[in-house]
């Protein structure tokens, strides 16, 4: 999948055990230092509560906090709760989120913004996974 000038850089990986989860990592077109790595966990059957868990640890109360070289914040974006946190001095983003109590994905980038990471969320359609 190519998208907003990023192209997938290795066939997706899902040997994980019992775990149904997913990894793929994007690169940049025009810059290979700008890249992501998108993971999908499956919460079904017994991992059920180990996701809702983790999706209440993370996603909790909302709140924006800044740091001294970017931020972090729970809040809804596109009808989404999600945790993002940005620190430009290093280059990090992360993003995560749920769908249905279900699907938790997490994206973890090197110099690029959550902007990025909110264009592939338009397009990612977890109706279609079948992890």
């Amino acid at each position: 999948m190519n998208h907003a000038g990023f192209t997938r850089d290795q066939d997706p990986s899902a040997d994980y055990g019992d775990l149904s989860r997913v990894q793929v990592r994007y690169v940049h077109d025009e810059n290979p230092q700008k890249q992501f790595t998108l993971e999908v966990l499956d919460g079904k059957g017994p991992l059920v509560v180990a996701l809702n868990g983790l999706i209440n640890a993370n996603l909790g109360e909302e709140y924006d906090e800044p740091l001294l070289d970017g931020y972090a914040k729970v809040y809804v974006n596109n009808g989404i709760k999600a945790f993002e946190r940005h620190t430009p001095a290093d280059g990090k983003a992360f993003l995560n989120y749920a769908v249905d109590q279900r699907f938790y994905f997490d994206f973890q980038g090197e110099q690029v913004s959550p902007e990025v990471f909110w264009e592939f969320q338009k397009i990612l359609d977890p109706s279609s996974l079948s992890l």
